[in-house]
Formats: C-alpha cells, sequence, structure tokens
C-alpha cells in the first residue's frame, strides 16, 4: 500500500523535513494552520494580566505546562507564558530566585509564539518581541554573548535537548577558530 506524506519544513531549520502521514488522524490534529495578523491581536488582548493562572504544586505544574507546550494550543501558551512572568517577578520583589524548570518552560514557550508570530507578520524574532512588548505581553529576550548561561543550565538545556553536545558550539565560526 502506497502512503502519502506531508512534507514539512521548519522556517528556521530549511535542512530538515519532517514527514506526517495524510491518513494518521492523530498526527493531523496536531497541525494547525497559521494565525492571522487579526488573530494574534485577538488571542493577545485575550490575555487576563490582572490575575495568575499559577500552579503551586511544582509537580503539577512541570506536568500541566507539559502538556500545554505539547498540545500546541496558542491561548494556553500565552496564558502560561503570561503566568510565568507574573511569578517571576512576585519572587524579584522577594528577593527570591525564578526556578529553572520555569524559566525552561518560559523560554519554551515564548519561543513557539515568537516563531509563529515572526512568520505571520514577516518579520525577525527580535520584531516579534517587540510586537509582545507594544501590546503589554512581558517577555525575556537574553544575548546569551553578555549574558552568559550558567553550567547549570547549559547542562539542563543539553539534557533536555537530547542532541549532541557538539551542537551547542558554532565550531565553524571566526571566534571559535581562532
Amino acid at each position: 500500500k502506497k502512503i502519502s506524506y506531508f512534507v514539512l519544513t521548519p522556517v528556521d531549520q530549511p535542512g530538515a523535513r519532517f514527514y506526517v502521514p495524510a491518513e494518521n488522524p492523530v498526527a493531523l490534529a496536531k497541525l494547525s494552520p497559521l494565525l492571522t495578523e487579526q488573530a494574534l491581536e485577538e488571542l493577545v488582548a485575550s490575555v487576563d494580566r490582572t490575575k495568575s493562572a499559577w500552579i503551586e504544586d511544582e509537580n503539577r505544574r512541570k506536568l500541566r505546562y507539559r502538556e500545554i507546550i505539547g498540545s500546541g494550543d496558542r491561548k494556553a501558551i500565552l496564558d502560561m507564558v503570561a503566568a510565568l512572568h507574573i511569578h517571576r517577578k512576585e519572587l524579584e520583589q522577594k528577593g527570591k530566585k525564578f526556578h529553572l524548570c520555569d524559566e525552561n518552560f518560559l523560554h519554551d514557550g515564548e519561543k513557539l509564539l515568537c516563531s509563529e508570530i515572526a512568520f505571520v507578520l514577516d518579520v525577525s524574532k527580535q520584531k516579534a518581541k517587540k510586537w509582545l512588548d507594544d501590546r503589554g505581553v512581558a517577555y525575556q529576550l537574553r544575548d546569551i554573548k553578555l549574558e552568559n548561561p550558567t553550567r547549570e543550565e547549559l547542562t539542563a538545556w543539553y539534557e533536555k535537548s537530547g542532541l549532541p553536545l557538539k551542537k551547542f558550539f558554532n565550531t565553524s565560526g571566526l571566534l571559535y577558530k581562532s
């Protein structure tokens, strides 16, 4: 039997290919059309910035946030990002640190949102972040050249990625070769 596939190429990874069986309802259910600019505006306007949907129990929070990231539900991702920003500000005011796992969920959520916004608006990810900022959605932009990741962050990112360690270093750049 011949199987038909949708061949998907990530915008930011032109060499990568994902093959999705055209007759697999589970796989197809995970695909969703891009939002329009108007739908993006409506989505951002729908976020309630006055309250946080924070989950106190760390284990429940990790499970729920994994589900949200995996679901691709943009509203849930945006609400999660907003809750994480609110919680981080609350911790900063108390002089406490933001947990690394929450930082990772925040990063993943922002990456998903900004990637789609950048594509829909045909702008860079930095401009997508500015677009969110202009609409009152907090985000964190971090230049790792200026603010180097800690050993713990690098270890967590490496373990979470499943990639070979070599992929974390630009070995073809002039700085590396010098």
